[in-house]
């Protein structure tokens, strides 16, 4: 059986990663400064593909499928309710 394991990035950024990889002052500053929090990634439970959709299920059925879970699963902390 196949699984999908959804999963968030949070504070990350290739902007980020070349400032963590050079050396120069602009990017000490900037590790100092501009990218203080900490990298975080968060693990959802493994779902089932067959959870997800059927044979019969539509590209864009999967899709809302997909965007539902994984927006139950990790709300972001940016959006009011609804």
């Amino acid at each position: 059986m196949a699984y999908l394991l959804p999963f968030r990035e949070e504070n990350c950024s290739n902007k980020r990663i070349y400032t963590e990889i050079q050396r120069g002052p602009v990017s000490r500053i900037k590790r100092t400064f501009v990218y203080r929090r900490p990298i975080r990634i968060r693990f959802g439970d493994p779902i089932p593909v067959a959870q997800i959709g059927h044979p019969g299920s539509s590209v864009n059925q999967i899709v809302e499928t997909l965007k539902k879970t994984y927006e139950s699963l990790f709300p972001s902390p940016f959006m009011g309710p609804a």
